[in-house]
């Protein structure tokens, strides 16, 4: 990780990042307290900061870049042995969903939409919306995380089409 005032160099547990502009969602980091902090920091800074994750097989993004603006990630930090840290953190979007499962997904669209929807009808819909590009999954290596592209609207017409169609019921 380059930064201003900084070259830190952590082991990344993992990372997940958009599908198109490999902007990072997700990203777990060990390292050294000071090191681990400045990571930390520099995430919810607007200032620029360089990432190159290496030793992913098949993962071949050589630079990563954060989302723009400040205050745009949540961050836990746990402590390890020997003066070392664990960081992980995410991106507050409200579409990003840190794992893409059916309870996830269930709890997202519970909060982000309107539309009233059964627990046993999430397999259903996340099928209809990957299918309509609606639910994306983001490039990650050990981590499942996607991106929710739907608003209220979306998911009002793929439910209303799975009820006149009778492959979901009430």
């Amino acid at each position: 990780m380059n930064a201003d005032g900084g070259n830190w160099t952590l082991k990344c547990v993992q990372i997940a990042t958009t599908p198109r502009d490999d902007e990072i969602m997700l990203c777990s980091v060990v390292g050294p307290h000071t090191a681990a902090l400045a990571f930390r920091a520099s995430m919810n800074t607007s200032s620029a900061v360089e990432f190159r994750p290496d030793g992913f097989d098949g993962y071949n993004v050589y630079k990563v870049k954060k989302l723009s603006g400040a205050g745009r990630y949540a961050t836990a930090t746990h402590r390890l042995g020997y003066d070392m840290l664990q960081v992980t953190v995410w991106a507050k979007d409200a579409g990003f969903l840190p794992c893409i499962s059916d309870e996830g997904l269930w709890q997202t669209l519970r909060k982000e939409c309107t539309t009233p929807i059964k627990r046993d009808w999430i397999p259903w819909i996340r099928q209809r919306l990957e299918e309509a590009r609606a639910l994306r999954r983001c490039h990650a290596v050990n981590c499942k995380c996607g991106l929710l592209i739907a608003d209220t609207g979306v998911l009002d017409a793929i439910v209303s089409r799975g009820l006149e169609g009778r492959e979901i019921y009430v």
